[in-house]
């Protein structure tokens, strides 16, 4: 039964992330690549985690804290509306929710009580924390958009203002730029 619920785990992560992409304005190749890898990645972890040793329980929860990471840093570069939010919070959830089972199979390993509940808190805080981060970022990013110093030419690339815009720009409006302007190229 729990290779049923990964795959269909992984084909719910697909088409959300190929929602989530299509969101973003992203060409198709990228978001097909992003979404076959990461739903593939869920699945493997929702169908395997109850049945595979402690220590790879260890290794697919770690993943799934970097794959939140991930979802933060594409967020935080693309995300600005309430309708990719809720894109953001469903894939949020349903990773937290296989992080839980990656979780509970690693208590099998320790009856200490202090272990058990840092070890069940980890799913729940990276939700918590991650979707906080959501909306943190998009009510920063309308912020901006509303604030009388927001210059729309300043994300444009090749533009002439963008050299003066270097000097005071953050590293994520860097980022935002390069990876922009990798996938025009």
């Amino acid at each position: 039964m729990s290779i049923v619920s990964g795959i269909i785990t992984g084909i719910v992560m697909f088409f959300l992330l190929l929602a989530a992409g299509r969101r973003f304005g992203e060409r198709p190749l990228i978001r097909r690549v992003r979404a076959v890898a990461l739903a593939v990645m869920i699945g493997i972890v929702t169908a395997f985690s109850p049945k595979v040793s402690t220590f790879l329980a260890m290794i697919f929860l770690l993943a799934m804290v970097v794959g939140v990471i991930y979802f933060v840093a594409w967020w935080s570069m693309e995300g600005s509306e309430i309708r990719e939010l809720i894109i953001f919070g469903i894939i949020d959830g349903i990773w937290a929710a296989s992080a839980e089972s990656a979780a509970v199979r690693i208590l099998d390993m320790t009856e200490i009580g202090w272990v058990i509940g840092i070890v069940r808190a980890v799913p729940l805080i990276m939700l918590l924390l991650s979707f906080g981060f959501f909306i943190f970022n998009m009510i920063c990013w309308r912020e901006e958009i509303n604030s009388e110093d927001f210059e729309p030419d300043d994300y444009l690339n090749g533009d002439e203002k963008l050299e003066d815009f270097k000097v005071k720009e953050s590293i994520f409006k860097k980022f935002r730029r390069w990876w922009s302007y990798e996938e025009i190229c």
